[in-house]
């Protein structure tokens, strides 16, 4: 059984959305923060909302990002079904990512969707194959 693959980049993507989210919201609400460890107090009342405004969209587009490349290996394998193809000549299927042209690399026939190919060419039908035999 194969281990599913963990996309890493998509939960980097997702954390940082959060982080930056996160900060931003933080900078908006909290404008005045005190550091008892360095003695430091940060005063950010004049740039708070250009500032937290500019965090929350870096967040946004992490979160966009990160589900913009979880529905593209969603709909990777579901768009394998439509790359697939058969030649027409000596009916070899092959995948349309594998060839720049639209040609068989078996026989040089014409390459055609798999997706229902035997019911446009039903002359290509065996009596073995056909369904129900």
């Amino acid at each position: 059984m194969k281990r599913p693959v963990i996309n890493l980049y998509k939960y980097l993507l997702i954390f940082l959305g959060l982080a930056f989210v996160y900060w931003g919201g933080k900078v908006i609400i909290v404008t005045k923060y005190y550091s008892k460890r360095y003695d430091l107090i940060m005063d950010h009342t004049n740039v708070r909302w250009p500032l937290g405004l500019a965090l929350l969209a870096f967040g946004v587009f992490f979160l966009y990002r990160a589900y913009k490349e979880s529905s593209k290996r969603n709909t990777s394998s579901t768009q394998l079904a439509e790359t697939e193809t058969i030649c027409v000549a000596c009916q070899t299927p092959c995948l349309i990512d594998d060839f720049e042209e639209m040609t068989c690399p078996h026989c040089g026939g014409e390459l055609e969707p798999l997706a229902g190919f035997y019911e446009r060419h039903p002359e290509l039908l065996d009596e073995d194959t056909e369904p129900g035999h």
